[in-house]
């Protein structure tokens, strides 16, 4: 497997570990076995187009971006994800300095 294809995964299951979801609820969710979608995470065998098409709609991701072709767009985001931008693009500038200064200390670990 090519960087690019691990690339792939690797976005794959941070949206799937971001949203909580276990590997049977997304198997659910795109309509497939729970052995084949542990097979397609594990890239034996890389998934088919049209099965990082159903990895997509059911993580709620662009295409595009799964496929590293474009950036992580605000509609890639995950429900709990859109309630904290909300929350934090809500409160004033004093609160968010110290957000930022939060995750500035946490990043840089």
């Amino acid at each position: 497997m090519d960087g690019t294809e691990q690339a792939v995964l690797v976005r794959i299951k941070e949206a799937i570990e971001g949203q909580n979801l276990t590997q049977a609820e997304l198997a659910r969710r795109m309509g497939l076995p729970q052995y084949k979608l542990c097979r397609l995470l594990n890239g034996h065998p890389f998934p088919r187009l049209n099965e990082l098409q159903r990895f997509a709609e059911a993580l709620s991701l662009s295409l595009p971006y799964l496929l590293g072709i474009a950036e992580q767009s605000s509609t890639d985001l995950t429900p709990k994800q859109k309630e904290l931008l909300s929350r934090y693009q809500a409160v004033d500038t004093g609160t968010r300095l110290i957000v930022d200064k939060i995750l500035d200390v946490k990043s840089s670990k």
